[in-house]
């Protein structure tokens, strides 16, 4: 079974789902690399001979150029950042740096200002002068901030976003934690080719349509009010055409049975009390989502 989703969602208040500390990652190598290359910048002397190549600034940018590949890796690694479900424009295989610059996480030009010099110092087997020490120490900077500002998304765990009605004041919490009263909850799974999962507790049907409409998010359904009968919707526990509609075990007629309880619930304009589905698109929302996911990680 396929439901509309009303964009309207979007525009209610927001709150973390499920923030927790993570454990596991090396903090510590990048940190290694740029002590090592902190200590080398201080040993190089660029008043002496200016316009002669320095090996210790060329052993900086190594260190540097190291440290930030290591942190890279990680976070590819943890987000699955060659799974994301959208493409970089004009790139078939995008590089670690060029996801990271596109999901807001990192600006590009330092980054590329030091992978240039890089290369240069690779390609050309020349140090830089001693002159270029202070553009180094910036791209040191850089590098520092680089690893500082990252350190968070490697150091929390985050499931997803709530969505709660304008009108709520905060995350309103029912029967027990699990459940949210009158919320949405967007919970993603990068490591499951990047999955976003939305989940509802007592929400409006007229946010729901059976029937495509411009703008709205297609979802698949998971579970409607699945085992769950409301006598204020007419609906019986020995009905199990509505209650229980798997007799056959198909997914026809599990829908079949979805179907008549998203009737009954249009018909009598109450809240659905459960709902799960996964979202299918448009892809410009997913990505929308998924970019403000990660943003929960600098904030929280």
């Amino acid at each position: 079974m396929k439901l509309w989703l009303s964009p309207e969602v979007l525009s209610w208040n927001r709150d973390v789902l499920d923030p927790r500390t993570s454990q596991g990652s090396d903090f510590q190598k990048p940190y290694e690399l740029l002590k090592q290359a902190k200590r080398r910048l201080g040993e190089a002397d660029d008043g002496e001979n200016p316009d002669q190549e320095n090996p210790a600034l060329g052993e900086v940018v190594y260190h540097l150029r190291r440290a930030i590949e290591h942190r890279e890796k990680q976070l590819a690694e943890k987000f699955n950042l060659s799974g994301l479900p959208f493409e970089v424009p004009s790139k078939k295989n995008p590089r670690i740096d060029e996801r990271l610059y596109q999901l807001r996480i990192i600006q590009p030009v330092l980054r590329r200002k030091l992978n240039d010099l890089r290369n240069f110092i690779t390609h050309e087997q020349k140090d830089p002068y001693g002159k270029d020490k202070s553009v180094i120490n910036e791209l040191y900077e850089f590098a520092w901030y680089f690893i500082r500002s990252t350190d968070s998304f490697l150091g929390r765990y985050i499931s997803g976003i709530v969505l709660y009605p304008p009108d709520s004041s905060d995350v309103r919490h029912v029967d027990n934690d699990s459940e949210f009263d009158g919320c949405f909850l967007v919970r993603f799974s990068p490591k499951h080719k990047w999955e976003v999962d939305i989940e509802g507790y007592r929400v409006p049907i007229n946010l729901f349509s059976k029937n495509e409409k411009e703008h709205w998010f297609q979802l698949v359904v998971n579970h409607f009010d699945d085992f769950i009968v409301g006598n204020e919707l007419g609906r019986n526990v020995f009905d199990y055409s509505i209650a229980f509609p798997f007799e056959d075990g198909s997914d026809d007629s599990i829908d079949v049975g979805r179907e008549k309880k998203f009737d009954k619930y249009s018909s009598s304009s109450e809240s659905i009390k459960h709902f799960k589905g996964t979202l299918l698109g448009p892809d410009t929302v997913l990505r929308s989502m998924i970019e403000e996911y990660l943003e929960l990680y600098m904030f929280y």
